[in-house]
């Protein structure tokens, strides 16, 4: 696999890990006794990202969970973006092969 699309595709399964964490945190913002996971993202060799773990945060508000959403919106957007560029260049150097 090009490195390039792996990096990507690892970037947008943490994207989607992150995302479903918002949401689930965002579901559960007035359940007294629920407690936000806050996920520990890291680097991945050779090329991307992954999550590594999680641990119970502190207080969580709609402002930061917002945020958040916001933040995944923008690496679905980039790391699509890169498999696009990718797909096409491939593409490209297969016509002029032939």
């Amino acid at each position: 696999m090009n490195s390039s699309i792996g990096t990507a595709k690892s970037a947008l399964n943490a994207a989607t890990i992150r995302q479903a964490n918002t949401a689930h945190s965002l579901a559960n913002i007035n359940t007294p006794p629920f407690r936000p996971r806050q996920l520990d993202q890291v680097e991945s060799v050779p090329a991307g990202t992954r999550i590594a773990g999680a641990k119970q945060g502190g207080a969580r508000d709609v402002i930061n969970d917002t945020a958040e959403l916001i933040l995944n919106r923008y690496a679905y957007i980039s790391n699509t973006g890169t498999v696009k560029v990718q797909h096409k260049m491939i593409g490209e150097l297969l016509d002029i092969i032939a």
